[in-house]
């Protein structure tokens, strides 16, 4: 199905990260995966960069805008879990891939294949990188590809070592709530808004 005039795509990886989005913005499923909202679309397009990437290029053609939301590993410990940030550049590792910058000026991202739960390699990519995840990257290049203004927010969800896992499932619904709240009040006041 088309849609002639979308004015946002929101997308997230899970369901457990839209689920209470879908609730607050009263959306209505119009298949698996893609819900419609009084703004515009919501798709849930899986786990990692080829999914985000493709997800975006399928539905991003009629949006005048992309959002992105959801979790992402601390690489320092000065961030706190369920804070949200808007995303200021964003790389991909192996860090052999082109760099995005956004005018947001926000936080660095950095888009990984596999999850990252490994204290040494965090260590060295905090050096460069404050947040991680394994959407992003897809979405900026595709948003790219398609001449669309892009923005992405993420949600501290857990410090990026051993037992991330565990923080991440224990906190999904409270972190998912925060989620929701952050974008009806961002979509409220208009999207000009910069986050910290």
């Amino acid at each position: 199905m088309i849609y002639l005039s979308v004015m946002k795509l929101l997308l997230f990886a899970t369901l457990l990260e839209a689920r209470e989005t879908l609730k607050q913005l009263k959306t209505r499923e119009e298949s698996e995966g893609l819900y419609h909202f009084s703004k515009g679309l919501i798709v849930i397009m899986g786990w990692g960069s080829v999914n985000a990437h493709a997800a975006t290029m399928k539905y991003g053609e009629e949006a005048e805008e992309i959002w992105n939301i959801g979790f992402a590993g601390a690489l320092n410990s000065t961030f706190s879990l369920g804070s949200l940030f808007e995303v200021g550049s964003i790389g991909k590792h192996p860090l052999n891939e082109m760099t995005y910058t956004f005018p947001s000026g926000g936080k660095r991202l950095l888009t990984v294949d596999v999850p990252l739960h490994n204290k040494h390699q965090k260590e060295v990519l905090g050096k460069e990188w404050d947040l991680v995840d394994m959407e992003g990257y897809g979405i900026a290049t595709a948003a790219a590809q398609l001449g669309k203004r892009v923005r992405l927010f993420k949600l501290c969800s857990d410090f990026a070592v051993e037992g991330g896992r565990n923080q991440i499932r224990e906190n999904s619904t409270h972190y998912s709530s925060l989620m929701a709240s952050f974008l009806s009040n961002l979509l409220l006041v208009g999207n000009d808004k910069v986050v910290a």
